[in-house]
C-alpha cells in the first residue's frame, strides 16, 4: 500500500496546518480492498471513542481509494 498527500493546490507535501485540508490517493498492492479505516490523529487520542477517525467503504474492490481530511489540531 502507498499513500502520497497534497494540498489544495495539488502539491505534494509531509505535514499539513491545522484547518489546512489534505487529500490522498491510497494505492493497493492486492485486489480485494473493500474498505479502509484511516485515524487521522488529530482527536483526543487513538481509542476508536476519541480518535478522529473516517472508514472509507466501496461496494467493488479498486486498486486506489481517494481521501481527504481537514486537521482540527497539530
Amino acid at each position: 500500500m502507498s499513500l502520497i498527500w497534497k494540498n489544495s493546490t495539488g502539491s505534494t507535501i509531509t505535514e499539513a496546518n491545522v484547518f489546512e485540508e489534505v487529500s490522498g490517493s491510497i494505492e493497493f498492492t492486492d485486489d480485494d480492498v473493500r474498505a479502509v479505516y484511516i485515524d487521522w490523529d488529530d482527536g483526543v487520542s487513538n481509542k476508536k471513542t476519541e480518535s478522529n477517525y473516517q472508514w472509507v467503504q466501496i461496494t467493488e474492490p479498486k486498486p486506489t481509494i481517494d481521501v481527504s481530511h481537514t486537521y482540527t489540531a497539530t
